[in-house]
């Protein structure tokens, strides 16, 4: 059997296939119009979803801020009473005359010369005659 004489007898036997498939396949205009109705018959009435009245979103645009505040006001009263608390110690501390405990670590050999700025440039200008 040559390639021509299998070609010819493959094509004959899928152009078979396909008119047997379109004696039982629907239109596809068929197929649609039939989805249609079957949908609409199905349709069953879905509740009427609302959004909410605009005086709930004016009662919510106000209370959510409002709440936010509260919220960040009970968020840092203990922080602020905190620093408050610090800086009374702090003040209280500084009023003492007590030594305080790195004290001696501040005191070091030279901590006169950190005190005042060297003189610079005093006889820079002054020649050194050869002697």
């Amino acid at each position: 059997m040559s390639d021509h004489e299998t070609e010819r007898q493959l094509r004959s036997a899928f152009d078979g296939l396909r008119r047997a498939d379109a004696r039982v396949t629907p239109s596809f205009d068929a197929m649609i119009a039939r989805a249609r109705v079957e949908a609409d018959a199905s349709r069953v009435q879905a509740p009427r979803v609302t959004t909410a009245p605009r005086r709930y979103w004016r009662w919510a645009a106000v209370t959510v801020p409002l709440a936010a505040a509260a919220g960040l006001a009970l968020w840092l009263a203990p922080m602020r009473a905190g620093d408050r608390e610090f800086e009374q110690a702090v003040t209280e501390w500084s009023r003492t005359d007590r030594p305080l405990p790195t004290d001696g670590l501040l005191s070091v050999p030279g901590a006169e010369y950190l005190r005042r700025l060297p003189a610079l440039g005093s006889g820079a200008t002054d020649r050194r005659r050869p002697s």
